[in-house]
């Protein structure tokens, strides 16, 4: 049986010991902007496989997808079940999007023992990079030659620095979206309305990079919860940068992690030249799942011309 109630949505989750960031409700409620979705299965009245995602309309289309800057949703369950049981329970979920347009990535911890798809439906590989149970030093040792470089030549230009100025945030990626001929699909307003909610939620810290000068050039948004720091987005001033602004960010946002014990997620990107970036760390890549289904070629090909611009 399918419930798609809050209540069981959240009886599921009360059985679960560690719920993923991105998985939890104020995080949705947040981000899916009143298009949050979610579908229980449930066996003899006991949730067993949670589905949560946001869902609209585009182009007289259903689409079910992940919000903007949620890297990861879709399956949530207790892997200790049957794989059988879990896949049969989210292949009952999958059948009836078949006619609708989906795009979900699932998290890397969210392992389903997938046997058979329908043809609609296709299971796409993605990869990312998560350092875990890693020492600074291990990290550093193993960063590619490139990499090392840029970071050593941003040191002798510039500075990096936390801070709580949501309004340089929103400059920079503004900037950065004019520059690549993109319309950011949040105003100023609901940007700082949406980072309050993460300043007084606690997980949100933001890294501000300065140039010779002391001009704000670049910025690195991360957030966490007591598990993980996921690099949720950067944006560079690139006519203000000095070389190896990026990687700088970066490497200061994941030695803080690590110094603290949590793991750091880099969240995947399927954009050449950011893989590239996250591939110098050295550091093997982690695969995980997306299902994708599209009702017809000509619907896939203008979403795709559609899309909006990624964050780098």
């Amino acid at each position: 049986m399918i419930k798609r109630d809050r209540a069981s949505l959240e009886q599921l989750y009360s059985q679960l010991g560690y719920i993923p960031l991105f998985f939890r409700l104020p995080w949705l409620d947040l981000f899916c902007r009143g298009n949050l979705y979610h579908e229980v299965v449930c066996e003899n009245d006991t949730p067993i496989v949670g589905f949560v995602c946001q869902k609209r309309r585009r182009f007289g289309y259903e689409v079910f997808d992940n919000p903007f800057l949620t890297p990861y949703t879709g399956f949530i369950f207790n892997d200790k079940l049957d794989p059988a049981i879990i896949w049969r329970a989210c292949r009952e979920i999958l059948d009836q999007r078949l006619n609708s347009h989906l795009e979900i990535r699932l998290h890397p911890e969210i392992k389903v023992a997938i046997n058979g798809l329908q043809a609609k439906i296709k299971l796409n590989t993605r990869r990312t990079f998560r350092f875990r149970d890693l020492s600074v030093k291990d990290v550093w040792k193993g960063a590619r030659k490139g990499l090392i470089n840029e970071i050593r030549a941003f040191n002798k230009a510039g500075n990096i620095q936390t801070g709580t100025e949501p309004g340089e945030v929103y400059a920079l990626v503004n900037n950065a979206f004019n520059q690549a001929r993109n319309i950011l699909p949040y105003t100023e307003e609901e940007f700082l309305h949406i980072d309050k909610s993460l300043s007084e939620g606690g997980i949100r810290k933001i890294y501000f990079a300065s140039n010779e000068k002391s001009q704000i050039c670049g910025t690195h948004y991360v957030i966490g919860d007591g598990k993980w720091s996921y690099a949720l987005f950067s944006a560079i001033n690139k006519r203000a940068s000095p070389r190896g602004t990026h990687a700088a960010l970066r490497w200061q946002a994941l030695k803080d992690a690590l110094q603290m014990g949590k793991g750091y997620d880099l969240c995947g990107s399927s954009i050449v030249s950011i893989r590239k970036k996250n591939e110098a760390f050295g550091i093997e890549p982690v695969k995980y799942s997306e299902f994708y289904a599209s009702p017809n070629f000509l619907y896939h090909f203008f979403l795709r011309s559609k899309r909006q611009f990624s964050i780098a």
